[in-house]
């Protein structure tokens, strides 16, 4: 499996797991989901190591999980899963298409209190091979302290 891969080379893989990072004095925990299509996602036990008051960094692949990942005091949710719908209505893509079928955290940020979840695009397609109007994407994001 691509895990297993990732494993040998040296690579943490965050299945339903998190980890401490420290830097300059600075603690951010970052913690890694299974997909919700799998059926294999354990939020909780991805949290379990969280150090108290440490902010947290989750990288679900399902942005399905954003509601559940807010209530639980995870500041920044980072998603794919939705491919920003692949296709979509033009002039209003981003907020008419295939994806909105499915969730309503389609593509872009989205705000719950004082928690933040962003949908990538992503690079690739599932199901048809095609994409209209909706742009692959990599996001080059910087963190820095509120």
């Amino acid at each position: 499996s691509m895990a297993a891969a990732l494993s040998e080379n040296g690579l943490a893989v965050l299945q339903n797991a998190g980890v401490a990072i420290e830097r300059g004095g600075q603690r951010l925990f970052v913690a890694g989901v299974d997909d919700t299509w799998t059926g294999r996602d354990d939020l909780d036990e991805a949290l379990a190591a969280r150090p108290a008051g440490t902010p947290t960094v989750l990288l679900a692949h399902d942005p399905a999980l954003f509601p559940q990942a807010a209530a639980g005091g995870v500041e920044l949710t980072l998603s794919g899963h939705t491919h920003g719908g692949q296709l979509g209505v033009p002039f209003a893509a981003r907020r008419w298409n295939l994806a909105r079928v499915m969730t309503r955290f389609a593509s872009g940020f989205y705000r719950d209190g004082a928690s933040t979840l962003y949908v990538n695009h992503g690079l690739g397609t599932t199901g048809v091979p095609i994409r209209w109007l909706v742009a692959p994407e990599i996001a080059v994001l910087t963190l820095r302290r509120a």
